[in-house]
């Protein structure tokens, strides 16, 4: 047992079990069964570590789920074996049994060997990862070992160093900076860092380890990340060691033409020799454009270097390229080398930050088809060759159905680009225009095609005598079509029915047919059954976009004559008939089924069958064929249930909102009417018409909805025969994969089962669509390509508000909570507002819990927008990155009327654990949810004093202390109580807690914010012992200042050792290199270090100007803990002395034993050590010393285990009464 503990404090019995040594060193009892179970490391059979991380120099790990305090961790174990092996600690060999322990060796004094299984990529950087990926993969990677940042070279021998390079196969090595930041796929940091080729000896390697090092402190390093906003301190560099390649040509290579765009197209560039000379701008090299799928030359530039390679290493060159794509998800700009015996080495990898997106083509868009549709994802060529079989007929027949389509003009009315489809935006418009009347705005905002229309605006196409004359055709064929595609819609839904199931009873038996009859049944189903199925359904959406321009258009002119105001989504909502609210009824009576006898009773599982005989054909994505649909996976239905019942957070009733919707369309109506019938010139002008077309654009919204259930049902079936051909080829041998059946077109698939086309044909495609399907699943293309439709900009965090299409009214505050797969709803609280890319139909039960829905991607008829309306919540759609600049738990105001998103308060970003639970205790919340790549000091500061999140209640509207709605109830915590039923969105919609948020016009100012606090200069302190909140109340302190426009500079003693003006000039690393400091000074001397950062930061904050210095603890606290380590109070008192008087200072007290629940999120030296009665008793120590000194200067007392929102208004209200 290897423990850092002063000798006494493990059990007296384990220091006398047998082969155990015990070498001690540290401060903290530990009992003998808190033992960690942390397999990654690697640990001999029989061996015990036993380690705190406040008693370890490595690391600073405050979150641990372990049950002592500290926490036994990670860096704790490594710390113990690095100091086992320093003392030369060799228990024995038992006499029977098996071995106690082997060699001991620190993982951190020790490198990390490329493919290795213990590698650790987490401190290898970003270049030596990806290389022990590829390696792992398969690819010819040079071998290599990365020396971490942590690692003392010093420490290590000459022997051992040149021990490590001959595991490569001796010198020559190149050393390699490989940055923790480095080879993002968002910032590449390519030529950042420093390397260096052909060391020849152990010297030379020593100090260009250390040239690396310190190259992540250049200058162009740190202009770089102040560009790319990252934090310096994030910075840290590890040094990779490969052997050198001795190429005889080298170069970098592209997956895809960066320049063009085009995706099936490789750009290769290479010089003779080392790439550096290429790489470093030396030498103009040889291009080459190669087909990706074989390595075909396409062009080539000799350049200056007129290097010619060979095709054999071309066609390499390109599998190279098109398997590390598909191995990393996304293009990849690699580098390459060729030795002299043709043998091709992978030397890095990375994926291409900056594409030149498609120009070569007319405007393309994936709008329509990326909400929860075909281009939601990466989509596989089969469901591809589903949608372009229903498109391009359908498109064509609409559009030569209405006289607009020149005869002979059939363009490609769809398209595949960077794995996912698109649809000709172009000749789309160029057809609609010659339609008088048509708004070019009103055709994007419905279909959430995002464009830029410059200085000449959208097209409009004028009403004019000459126009609707050319058009009158037209005019007359679109006329007749809305009627006819109506009755087409009955026609089809009467023969539905039958025909729906006689494909069940087909799909039910599909294992037991023959071959002949699959085979014939295979190709019904796709080429007649489903294309007869799409086609309907796509024509319906056709007129319906035209319908609901049309509706546009004229009211814009009755408001324009009327000098009124039409709410339009009021008039799309109250559809009693639309199909997801017959899958909507179906979760609610399963949640009751649920509740009333539980999801193990015989009950259930009969409720349960019953509704997946009616609703099993959804799925979490819809439209993507390799989804199991939920018969298929019961599972799924039962993780949407369980959280509802386990939160007792009912799904919404559609009845319930069917009866308020209903009501808003008919007073929104009924307004319209009066307007319209007031005067004499409107009633004779739109009367009549205005009723005929609000009443055929309601018909078209509920046939879409019909058409769209049949489509869904329809890609049931389809599946069902799918699956079932790959199971068969695959049985057979004929592909090698049964998945490999969706990399087939469908007529590839019908004349494959057919036995019509042999698999030898089709294997070199279907290898390269498998690659490309792969390559180009984590890529998010543009949503718009070609010229002249510009992609929206999304708006980063902090920006401000984003906006994006208002397409279901309303307006709801609550917490954010980003998903991005229908699998994470078990996250959603009630309440909560969803952010997520796109919904689709199976999304239906997510938007039944939350208050609000934005998503980034959609128009008004999109899923979250039917649906949105009919459940009377805001919804917000096409806001461009809207997951990437919201982050869950950040508090937000969402109005689905202007399409505006304000972010309220910052919040905290979503972790593994700890999401935030209304009313529920989230002390354990805080530093969990903390993300990954926050900086040292956040880590620090958001740890050092509260063990809750920040709460993300600032606005006071949300903890009202009466209800100002009359729904609900005051609950004990201030919050509005949430009605059972009902209380979903009212006339402007709901936040969280069902408090009803007011137009800004009549809703009533917020207490707290209704006196502006005065511009001066001031000095505000938070004192308070541990777990006290002062963090986090210095934080929303800086926000209320910041928002009422003043400078603020919040001061923490970090700030001494962690700004980037004394950093680069001190001798720690991080925090933890601090509290080993710390832990060797006598007491007077860190009482000198502390008071002297204290001034430090003071005086750096100084440099900023700000009126408002916000001191996080001020010398109060480390005047306390030192008092409570036995220090002098007199000559403590002594050397604060010239630090000046707070013009305000607040204590936030807790008791020690509120301290005690909250300290296990902690892990720094003045919290005190050794069990929780030891805690507790330098608890009460600091306490009293803080308590003196709170009755000496005269402290504001707050009691600190208030709400986060209480203590922050209270002192807001004590700064007001000090400004008057």
């Amino acid at each position: 047992m290897c423990d850092l503990a002063v000798p006494g404090d493990v059990t007296a019995a384990a220091g006398e079990l047998p082969n155990v040594t015990l070498v001690s060193g540290g401060r903290m009892a530990l009992p003998l069964e808190q033992t960690p179970d942390l397999p990654e490391l690697g640990l001999a059979p029989g061996v015990v570590y036993a380690c705190l991380a406040e008693s370890i120099l490595l690391g600073f790990e405050p979150r641990t789920d372990s049950p002592s305090y500290g926490a036994l961790s990670v860096s704790g174990v490594r710390a113990a074996r690095a100091l086992a092996d320093r003392h030369d600690v060799r228990p024995v060999r038992p006499a029977s049994g098996g071995p106690v322990m082997t060699d001991i060796r620190s993982t951190t004094d020790a490198p990390m060997f490329l493919g290795a299984e213990n590698f650790d990529t987490d401190r290898a950087g970003g270049k030596a990862g990806t290389l022990h990926e590829l390696i792992a993969g398969g690819f010819h990677v040079p071998p290599g070992f990365v020396v971490p940042a942590a690692l003392d070279l010093d420490a290590v021998s000459d022997d051992d160093l040149s021990a490590w390079v001959g595991r490569l196969g001796g010198f020559p090595v190149a050393a390699r900076s490989s940055g923790v930041l480095e080879d993002l796929d968002d910032a590449s940091f390519a030529g950042q860092y420093e390397s260096y080729l052909d060391i020849t000896d152990v010297a030379d390697l020593r100090a260009r380890i250390a040239e690396c090092r310190e190259s992540a402190h250049n200058e162009r390093v740190r202009t770089y990340l102040s560009r790319s906003g990252f934090a310096e301190a994030k910075a840290t560099v590890a040094v990779l060691v490969q052997r050198m390649v001795a190429a005889e040509v080298a170069g970098v290579g592209f997956s895809i033409d960066p320049l063009t765009g085009i995706e099936d197209n490789a750009l290769v560039e290479c010089c003779h020799g080392l790439g550096e000379r290429l790489v470093s701008g030396h030498v103009t090299p040889t291009r080459y454009s190669l087909r990706l799928r074989d390595g075909v030359v396409l062009d080539r530039d000799s350049g200056g270097e007129d290097v010619t390679l060979a095709p054999g290493a071309l066609t390499e060159l390109a599998e190279l390229l098109l398997s590390v794509q598909a191995f990393r998800h996304r293009p990849q700009d690699i580098e390459w080398a060729l030795d002299a015996d043709g043998t091709l080495w992978l030397l890095q990898s990375r994926a291409i930050t900056a594409i030149t997106w498609r120009t070569d083509i007319g405007q393309f868009s994936d709008a329509d088809l990326r909400d929860g549709g075909v281009s939601a994802r990466v989509c596989t060529p089969l469901m591809y060759s589903l949608y372009d079989n229903a498109f391009q007929y359908s498109m064509q027949r609409f559009f030569r159905g209405l006289k607009l389509l020149a005869k002979g003009t059939e363009p490609d009315w769809m398209a595949m680009y960077y794995g996912r489809a698109y649809w000709n935006v172009q000749a789309v418009k160029s057809c609609f225009r010659h339609i008088p009347g048509w708004d070019e705005r009103h055709f994007d905002d419905d279909l959430g095609v995002l464009n830029n229309y410059g200085e000449a605006g959208p097209i409009h196409t004028p009403t004019t005598p000459a126009t609707i004359a050319r058009a009158l055709p037209a005019a007359l064929a679109v006329q007749s079509g809305y009627g006819e595609q109506l009755r087409r819609v009955e026609e089809f839904a009467g023969r539905w029915p039958a025909e729906y199931a006689r494909w069940r009873e087909r799909a039910a038996r599909v294992r037991e047919a023959d071959d002949a009859t699959f085979a014939t049944e295979l190709e019904e189903c796709l080429l007649t059954f489903h294309a007869d199925t799409e086609r309907s359904y796509f024509t319906t959406i056709y007129y319906n976009s035209s319908v609901q321009s049309d509706v546009k258009q004229l009211i814009d002119k009755v408001d324009a004559a009327t000098g009124g105001s039409t709410p339009v989504l009021d008039l799309m909502g109250g559809l009693a008939d639309i199909s997801h609210m017959q899958l909507q009824r179906g979760i609610v009576a399963l949640h009751r089924v649920g509740r009333e006898h539980g999801l193990d009773s015989a009950e259930w599982y009969a409720a349960l069958a019953e509704f997946l005989a009616d609703q099993g054909f959804h799925a979490d994505a819809e439209l993507d064929l390799t989804c199991p649909r939920w018969s298929e996976d019961p599972k799924r239905v039962r993780d949407m249930i369980a959280p509802m019942l386990e939160r007792g957070a009912p799904p919404a009733d559609p009845d319930v909102t069917l009866v308020e919707q209903r009501h808003r369309y008919e007073t929104a109506l009924a307004a319209l009417r009066d307007r319209v019938r007031a005067k004499a010139g409107t009633r004779v002008r739109y009367a009549r018409g205005l009723d005929r077309q609000v009443e055929r654009m309601r018909n078209y919204l509920i046939a879409r909805e019909r058409m769209r259930e049949f489509s869904q049902r329809c890609y049931a079936i389809v599946r069902a025969y799918v699956v079932e051909a790959g199971a068969r080829l695959a049985a057979a041998g004929t592909l090698d994969r049964a998945d490999d059946v969706f990399l087939l077109t469908i007529h590839e698939l019908a004349d494959l089962v057919g036995g019509r086309v042999t698999i030898a044909e089709l294997a070199p495609e279907i290898r390269y669509r498998g690659a490309m399907y792969a390559g180009y699943r984590d890529l998010v293309p543009p949503h718009e390509l070609g010229g002249g439709v510009s992609e929206a900009q999304g708006a980063a965090p902090g920006d401000g508000d984003l906006t994006g299409l208002g397409c279901s009214p309303g307006i709801a505050e609550g917490t954010a909570r980003v998903i991005t797969s229908l699998s994470e709803i078990d996250r959603l609280r009630d309440g909560d507002i969803l952010v997520t890319r796109f919904t689709d139909p199976g999304w239906t039960p997510a938007l039944g819990l939350v208050s609000a829905v934005v998503t980034e991607v959609g128009g008004m008829l999109s899923h979250a927008a039917v649906i949105g309306r009919e459940y009377g919540i805001p919804a917000v759609l096409n806001v461009a990155g809207a997951t990437a600049a919201i982050r869950s738990g950040q508090r937000i105001r969402v109005d689905g009327g202007t399409g505006v998103i304000t972010v309220l308060e910052s919040g905290e970003t979503d972790g593994a654990a700890g999401e935030s639970v209304p009313n529920a205790d989230t002390s354990q919340a805080g530093s969990e949810t903390r993300a990954a790549d926050e900086s040292v000091a956040e880590r620090v500061a958001a740890s050092s004093d509260t063990g809750r999140a920040p709460d993300s209640s600032m606005e006071v509207i949300a903890a009202q202390e009466e209800d100002p709605s009359g729904d609900g109830t005051v609950a004990g915590d201030g919050q509005i109580a949430r009605p059972e039923s009902g209380a979903r969105a009212k006339d402007v919609g709901v936040g969280t807690s069902a408090t009803e948020i007011r137009p800004a016009a009549t809703r009533p100012a917020a207490r707290g914010r209704d006196e502006s606090l005065i511009a001066r200069k001031r000095l505000i302190c938070i004192a308070g012992g541990d777990g006290s909140g002062k963090t986090t109340q210095i934080a929303r302190l800086a926000a209320e200042f910041e928002a009422q426009g003043h400078s603020v500079a919040a001061v923490t003693i970090w700030d001494a050792f962690l700004d980037p003006k004394v950093s680069s000039k001190l001798p720690f690393g991080n925090p933890s290199e601090v509290y080993a400091y710390l832990k060797v000074l006598s007491p007077l001397s860190r009482a000198h270090f502390l008071f002297h950062a204290m001034q430090l930061s003071f005086d750096l904050a100084a440099d900023r100007g700000a009126d408002t210095v916000l001191a996080n603890a001020y010398w109060y606290k480390y005047y306390a803990t030192e008092v409570a380590h036995g220090g002098d109070p007199q000559v403590l008192r002594k050397l604060a002395a010239g630090f000046p008087e707070p013009d305000r200072t607040f204590y936030l007290t807790v008791s020690p034993q509120d301290a005690l629940g909250r300290k296990q999120l902690r892990s720094d030296y003045e919290s005190g050590y050794g069990d929780e009665q030891v805690f507790l008793d330098f608890q009460e120590r600091s306490h009293a010393a803080l308590e003196d000194l709170a009755a000496e200067f005269a402290w504001v007392r707050l009691d600190g285990t208030q709400p986060q929102a209480d203590i922050t208004k209270a002192m807001l209200e004590r700064l007001r009464e000090d400004d008057r």
